[in-house]
């Protein structure tokens, strides 16, 4: 009977063992793997603006009238840089470069010179002008550079406006451009643009608030600049503010920089060359901040040097002059510093 009890007694005991141990499941989870997608900030080639989606437009070149007659001209201030070059006399023109954004219009519209030829052909840019120097013309003829000229194309794809008198009332849209572009089959949709350096972060505020650049004794060509509270600058050309004219709104430069080198004269028009792989000195001008710097030229852009090292670009639009070294960089530049 004692044995019989025994068993009696574990047998319950493991019932209710059973009973108070509960089997629990554990419910099996489901973990959804996101697939990671690393975000790709896509920035402008020439002017380091942040933009949405990838621009592949063909860049385009155009040379602007900068006479005091053309003035104020259409389509610079859709410009990511310019470049002033000295022609014959005291004169200027500019050498305006497209990509980021397309104006609408561009003018007035003005005759190549050949030492501007390098860079709508080292960017591989439709290259716009109209009229050419000798030397220009034999060049375009080779054709190297796809191209369209007022010349053959004055009244057609350039317009002629009435409140100017000619040469300085020529111009040609973006529209025109592209009618340019098919007819000397010309991609509408090829990247071919050199990478620039830019600051992520905008550089310290420095103390040149004004400067002035000069390309010889008259004003008429007198650029000034002044510097904003954002950092960039404001330009004026013989005390008149540098305006888009279809908006009427000043233009503002994130880099301004002076490239000194040699004008020889090549015909007895006086017309020149520059040969922008000369390199050479110059000054850089950012936030308030003036750099004496060396600089080279690199497939259609300038690259800024201090001691061997290459100086970023701000991010936003750049104007660049080409002054004669026989007036000499400290004769053409000239600036102030705010005293704290």
């Amino acid at each position: 009977m004692k044995k019989l009890w025994i068993a009696i007694t574990c047998s319950l005991a493991l019932v209710a063992c059973s009973k108070d141990k509960e089997v629990v499941e554990t419910p099996v989870i489901e973990e959804e793997l996101e697939e990671k997608v690393e975000e790709v900030v896509l920035y402008d080639a020439l002017t380091g603006v942040e933009i949405e989606e990838e621009n592949t437009f063909k860049p385009i070149v155009a040379t602007i009238n900068n006479d005091p007659k053309a003035r104020p001209q259409t389509g610079v201030g859709a410009a990511d840089i310019i470049y002033e070059f000295l022609i014959e006399g005291q004169g200027t023109r500019y050498v305006a470069l497209y990509h980021s954004e397309m104006p609408e219009q561009i003018g007035p519209m003005r005759s190549a010179r050949h030492y501007f030829l390098p860079i709508p052909q080292d960017l591989q840019a439709f290259y716009v002008a109209h009229g050419y120097s000798p030397l220009a013309r034999q060049q375009l003829g080779q054709g190297a550079i796809k191209h369209v000229n007022g010349m053959e194309h004055d009244g057609s794809l350039f317009k002629r406006s009435s409140d100017r008198y000619a040469p300085h009332n020529s111009y040609i849209t973006y529209e025109a451009i592209q009618q340019a572009m098919e007819m000397t089959n010309t991609p509408l949709d090829e990247k071919t643009l050199p990478t620039l350096t830019f600051n992520e972060e905008q550089v310290d505020r420095g103390t040149v608030e004004t400067m002035s650049v000069r390309y010889g004794p008259s004003n008429l060509f007198k650029s000034e600049y002044t510097l904003q509270e954002d950092g960039t600058y404001i330009r004026s050309v013989n005390g008149e503010t540098f305006i888009e004219r279809l908006t009427g709104e000043a233009v503002r430069y994130a880099n301004v920089i002076v490239i000194e080198g040699t004008y020889d004269w090549i015909d007895q028009e006086g017309r020149r060359n520059f040969d922008l792989q000369q390199g050479g000195r110059g000054f850089l001008f950012q936030n308030g901040n003036g750099l004496r710097i060396d600089w080279t030229y690199d497939g259609g852009i300038i690259r800024p040097f201090v001691d061997g090292v290459e100086i970023p670009y701000e991010k936003g639009k750049t104007f660049i002059h080409a002054i004669p070294s026989d007036l000499s960089l400290e004769n053409s530049v000239s600036y102030e510093e705010k005293v704290e």
